[in-house]
């Protein structure tokens, strides 16, 4: 049984048979094991019912499993009276598995709250709820029962599952399961707890124990259990009280987010980008979200609101004083810190103009050193639950916040967007007279500050803040190693070996990329239906002045010209393909290098017909791009997070992306042996998955059908999994910082 959010799968449907039997009807069980009204519908009449399960059945049958996507698809062909009965018979197959009425905990490896729910009500025979103990015992002895940090528990749980017999040689071989995200881990342990807690045999001291590990972890899922168990006396009830209290306090957290750029008022690149919709996916998520940035020269003070609120820190040169500007927007509170010294006087650029300031160490050191006092104008006798750094132009604020004891108890996490050795924050040993940690023992041979003789910012905030984390779990590996840890490796070996670095992919706004709401595309289109697709690439072969070829192919190319890019290897795969005689065309969007841009252009000379660049990079393009492509292509040599593949799976334009970083973890390489897979992915033979690609591009509509599903089904949404991931961690921080 998995998680309410997952599909019907073939087995849900073989089971919700029974459950729509004529008997099962007659008798009135249908009813006490639905909650919803649906099947008194008039829809629900014997023959609607069995044809909409049938159809059901043909949809798992077809792809392994049901979504509501394929329901939909579905309706659209039939009668309206059909369609709805089909709509309503998914909905109530839904809310059955939902509350577990589907499940057979003889074949679960996990608990799920549907289990949970089944359990508190006495659905379950005593042979089952036995063997869900037991899988519940050795679940969380996997995930969360680490041998160091967790030692009471263990030793606990391991005296449980003797109990329940689980063999020796099983605890001894336990591993935690591979690929799992902090959310994942976290839900498996709530359900597991409660399963544990359930158990009037588990020991008193095993209860409290769990009782305190929901209340760091856990949702408000788990109210209606932790309620019950408040009532009673003793320890097992004032730690299920306390429980409540911090899931409670955790529902709706102050997360203070600081960031050199943040759009619409300020950006250069994917930083920019991500700060807002982050905090938005938070503010929506209940949470108090404060981001707090410089207010550059580019912003225009205008747009924002003044306030007296003016502050000061200590510096080399003694005092120096900030103001406070003030916006709201989508529920966020956005503060803009002003100095003419360090943001906004003769500076048009953020970082530089063109080339970097001259003084960007004493910049960042002084928008770091801000943050405290900045927070103490800002939020009065509030204090932060969570400081969430990026990049190096914060990451010393997570040792200026350590030094006030108002912030004791606030958790600093720095998140790294790029490890390369340009974003480190790194300068002559020389600036370090400009910055206010000189004097404070973080400078010497090894030290947090020191890097091969230099002052490394990045480094500062590793090594200070509660915990780091990347933009993706496979940057984080990779940033392991001496290869990708562009010196840092150590530093980051030793973070990860204490628990401290995580990996977290990063989401888009899924509101904004939307093939079906996109203002900024000439058609709209769905999964359901796409012909809106078809106008859209006419539209973009029109604007960058390329005629309609008959079976063309049209690839989308959207990134800085730069080789970090694999731009090398787009010039190839152009040139090859032409030469090749390959019915392909190609776009591209993009301002960087001149020697790059020269060598697309003389491609351009050369097949006028067959390649374009657009003359400069407008967002208004990049969204035409993604809509008019059939392909993507992102041969990228790195890539922390990556953003674009995920845009391009919005308007059902198949990427064709290098593994590494994120662009590993976002995208499957499909498979039509599985039906498995939302693109095409390499590792070194970029022509191969390009001929793949071109292959599948070139079959027909049913054969395309598949992977098109996979990728209307793809959710990088912030909502869906990168901000709940990330909430999950600003809990874990915490609760690891205060005990």
């Amino acid at each position: 049984m998995k998680s309410t959010k997952t599909p019907v799968g073939s087995t849900d449907l073989w089971h919700a048979r029974r459950v729509f039997g004529p008997k099962a009807r007659a008798s009135g069980r249908t009813s006490q094991v639905l909650a919803s009204a649906a099947l008194s519908a008039d829809h629900f009449d014997p023959k609607a019912s069995k044809a909409a399960l049938s159809a059901l059945v043909s949809l798992a049958q077809r792809h392994g499993e049901v979504r509501a996507l394929d329901v939909e698809v579905v309706a659209r062909k039939l009668a309206a009276d059909a369609a709805e009965s089909l709509r309503a018979m998914y909905a109530a197959v839904t809310e059955l598995k939902q509350h577990g009425a589907l499940s057979r905990p003889k074949q679960v490896e996990t608990v799920t709250m549907a289990e949970i729910d089944r359990l508190e009500r006495g659905a379950l025979p005593p042979t089952l709820v036995k063997r869900l103990r037991r899988t519940a015992g050795l679940d969380l002895f996997r995930i969360g029962a680490d041998p160091i940090r967790d030692e009471t528990l263990r030793s606990e749980l391991t005296t449980y599952l003797r109990r329940q017999r689980v063999p020796e040689k099983v605890l001894l071989e336990a591993e935690v399961p591979p690929d799992l995200t902090l959310r994942e881990a976290a839900q498996r342990q709530s359900a597991a707890s409660l399963a544990i807690l359930l158990d009037p045999q588990a020991a008193p001291s095993l209860k409290v124990n769990l009782l305190g590990r929901l209340g760091r972890t856990a949702g408000p899922e788990v109210f209606p259990s932790l309620v019950k168990f408040g009532g009673e006396p003793g320890e097992v009830g004032r730690a299920a009280r306390l429980a409540i209290g911090q899931i409670e306090k955790a529902q709706r957290m102050t997360i203070v987010l600081a960031s050199m750029e943040v759009k619409p008022y300020s950006g250069t690149g994917g930083l920019s980008n991500v700060i807002p919709e982050m905090a938005r996916a938070m503010a929506q998520a209940g949470h108090r979200v404060v981001v707090l940035s410089p207010r550059h020269q580019v912003i225009d003070p205008a747009q924002l609101t003044h306030t007296d609120r003016i502050g000061s820190v200590p510096g080399p040169k003694g005092n120096e004083g900030f103001g406070l500007k003030q916006d709201l927007r989508d529920g966020v509170e956005y503060w803009f810190l002003e100095s003419d010294t360090y943001f906004s006087k003769d500076r048009r650029g953020i970082y530089g103009d063109p080339g970097d300031y001259a003084d960007n160490a004493a910049r960042y050191d002084f928008f770091s050193a801000s943050i405290p006092e900045a927070l103490r104008l800002i939020l009065g006798d509030e204090r932060p639950d969570v400081v969430h750094l990026n990049d190096a132009h914060t990451a010393a604020g997570a040792v200026y916040l350590r030094q006030e004891p108002k912030f004791a108890d606030t958790a600093t996490v720095l998140q790294v967007h790029n490890l390369g050795g340009a974003y480190q924050g790194r300068f002559g040993s020389d600036q370090l007279q400009n910055m206010r940690f000189k004097d404070q023992g973080l400078y010497y041979p090894t030290g947090p500050a020191e890097f091969y003789g230099d002052v490394n910012l990045l480094k500062l905030g590793l090594t200070t803040a509660d915990a780091a984390t990347t933009v993706s779990r496979r940057y984080k590996q990779e940033i392991l190693t001496e290869e990708k840890g562009e010196g840092l490796h150590g530093v980051l070996r030793g973070l990860d070996a204490r628990g401290k670095l995580y990996g977290s992919l990063n989401g888009i706004d899924h509101q904004v990329w939307s093939s079906e709401r996109d203002p900024l595309i000439t058609h709209h289109f769905s999964f359901a239906d796409r012909s809106g697709k078809a106008a859209c690439k006419t539209e973009l072969l029109r604007r960058f002045a390329l005629p309609e070829i008959p079976g063309a192919a049209l690839v989308g190319v959207v990134a800085r010209l730069t080789e970090q890019k694999g731009f090398d290897d787009i010039v190839k795969t152009i040139d090859g393909s032409m030469q090749a005689g390959k019915n392909v065309q190609f776009v591209i969007s993009g301002d960087g290098d001149p020697q790059i841009r020269q060598q697309v252009e003389a491609l351009i000379q050369r097949y006028p017909d067959r390649v374009a660049i657009a003359p400069r990079f407008t967002v208004e393009t990049e969204h035409q791009i993604y809509a008019g492509s059939d392909l993507f292509l992102m041969p990228s040599r790195f890539e922390p997070c990556g953003l674009p593949q995920m845009y391009s799976l919005r308007y059902l334009t198949m990427p064709i992306v290098r593994a590494v970083g994120g662009l590993d973890e976002s995208i499957q390489d499909w498979d039509p042996a599985t039906g498995k897979g939302n693109g095409f992915k390499f590792k070194d033979d970029l022509n191969e998955a390009f001929d793949r690609a071109l292959a599948w591009y070139q079959s027909d509509e049913a054969t395309k059908e598949p992977l098109l599903r996979n990728a209307a089904l793809s959710d990088f949404s912030w909502e869906g999994a990168a901000v709940p991931e990330l909430l999950t961690l600003y809990r874990k921080v915490q609760a690891d910082r205060t005990g």
